[in-house]
């Protein structure tokens, strides 16, 4: 059995590390933001939507040194890693399950750190952190790749540094193995006239207007800042036509066309299950 462990910009603290967590709340429950106004004339008010709102984790734990020079090292190392700027956000979480799930985060307080009278190698400590996605991600992706097809065209090899989804010339079954709906990013390269991404699950479909040279590389994507298009690192949103759609539980067939055939553009899609917890 895993013990429970947090990893976040190069710092792992567990049963081992010199580092204890004894409290660890938002893991699992997320706050639910509720537009609403009072209906006039009336009690109560009217509920329009409701959405997930930013993940707020709060945690508490001790530091333990060995020796009072190897607590200081450790608190030294615990307020380096929880800072303003870290240079990785990715914040992981292993419950004693042995599973596995990341998100970004940012540190809202740094660790305030409790010292008390005659606890000179060991000392409380307690940190917040929110995360801008709500939901939990797996820790790694799987990569599509799909070629235009051209009357039963065969697919190009392409290899790609994660686990690739099954495809034809023209389509792809991409896997939703989490447990709720998600945006997958899509790149394209290639020459193309009109490219089209549809979900012939769900039945919602995107396309970029314009022609489209063999060196362009096309990305879409949509972080919890919103929406991205960016040709060539270019922003041309206004090229972008229809619904970036999310990928349903499930199976999702994908399928790339596009108004002229080249043998040499494909459209790849990585995409990361979420879940609303850690089982």
């Amino acid at each position: 059995m895993s013990t429970f462990a947090i990893e976040f910009n190069g710092l792992t603290i567990n049963e081992t590390s010199g580092y204890n967590i004894n409290l660890a709340d938002g893991i699992d429950d997320l706050p639910i933001r509720t537009s609403q106004f009072n209906l006039t004339g009336d009690h109560g008010g009217v509920v329009d939507a409701q959405k997930y709102g930013m993940r707020v984790l709060g945690l508490r734990g001790t530091i333990y040194g060995t020796t009072v020079s190897d607590y200081f090292e450790k608190k030294a190392d615990l307020l380096r890693a929880f800072c303003v700027d870290p240079d990785d956000r990715t914040l992981t979480v292993t419950n004693w399950n042995g599973t596995s799930r990341s998100t970004e985060a940012y540190v809202l307080q740094q660790p305030r750190i409790v010292l008390k009278t005659g606890e000179v190698t060991f000392a409380d400590f307690s940190l917040v952190l929110i995360c801008p996605e709500p939901f939990w991600a797996s820790d790694s992706a799987t990569t599509y790749t799909i070629n235009l097809s051209e009357s039963g065209g065969t697919p190009v090899s392409s290899p790609v540094p994660s686990p690739v989804g099954s495809g034809t010339s023209d389509r792809a079954t991409v896997i939703n193995s989490g447990d709720i709906d998600s945006f997958a990013s899509f790149t394209i390269s290639g020459a193309c006239t009109n490219p089209t991404v549809s979900n012939l699950t769900t039945g919602e479909s995107f396309q970029l207007t314009g022609t489209y040279l063999a060196g362009d590389v096309v990305t879409i994507d949509k972080p919890q800042a919103g929406l991205s298009v960016l040709k060539n690192g270019s922003n041309i949103m206004s090229s972008f036509t229809g619904t970036f759609f999310k990928m349903a539980v499930g199976n999702n067939i994908i399928r790339f066309t596009s108004s002229v055939y080249n043998s040499a553009t494909e459209l790849e899609i990585v995409f990361y299950d979420k879940y609303l917890t850690i089982e």
